[in-house]
């Protein structure tokens, strides 16, 4: 096994949508997963969303619209404190729903031979969905870390049974994820 860690959208913008789910789930578990992963030199990948005030990189859904979350050069999509990259981790920025989606994900993923993805971040019926979906196509190993990840639209575990059904996902602790690359 070759692993890597994948946040997906750990941004302000979400914190103050779904602040509770940050303060009481995810801040202080992602400061345990990045401190465990720092420590064992897995690699992490930061994933975040930025789109251009122009609009060019809107989905064309939304070009109508006359604001978009996560700006460039905004406070909303900065990362969150708990989950700040150090300066040799990976930051991938996004325009869509998946992670995988016009960006060097993959690359990055195939350049480092990993072939097993651990999954944390917001929000497990959107993006951390649609980006484990991409991932499961192009044969990776899943895992979600269930204490690093929470829904905005539906309750999580209806978020976790729902891609589980559809691919080979493995939902993990960080614990049980610990016992798993160690």
């Amino acid at each position: 096994m070759t692993p890597a860690i994948i946040i997906i959208d750990l941004q302000k913008y979400f914190y103050k949508l779904a602040t509770p789910k940050f303060e009481n789930k995810i801040n202080p578990n992602i400061e345990k997963l990045l401190q465990f992963a720092r420590e064992e030199k897995i690699k992490i990948i930061h994933v975040k969303t930025v789109y251009k005030k122009d609009k060019s990189n809107w989905p064309e859904a939304y070009k109508t619209r006359d604001a978009m979350w996560c700006m460039e050069n905004t406070e909303d999509c900065e990362i969150i404190q708990s989950a700040l990259p150090t300066e040799n981790e990976t930051v991938i920025i996004k325009k869509r729903f998946s992670s995988f989606y016009e960006t060097k994900l993959d690359e990055v993923l195939q350049q480092d031979k990993i072939d097993t993805l651990f999954i944390a971040g917001f929000s497990g019926d959107v993006c951390v969905r649609m980006t484990t979906m991409d991932a499961f196509n192009r044969g990776y190993n899943l895992f979600w870390i269930s204490d690093c990840i929470d829904s905005l639209f539906e309750d999580y575990k209806k978020s976790e049974e729902y891609i589980q059904n559809l691919t080979k996902l493995k939902v993990v602790t960080i614990e049980e994820m610990k016992k798993l690359v160690v």
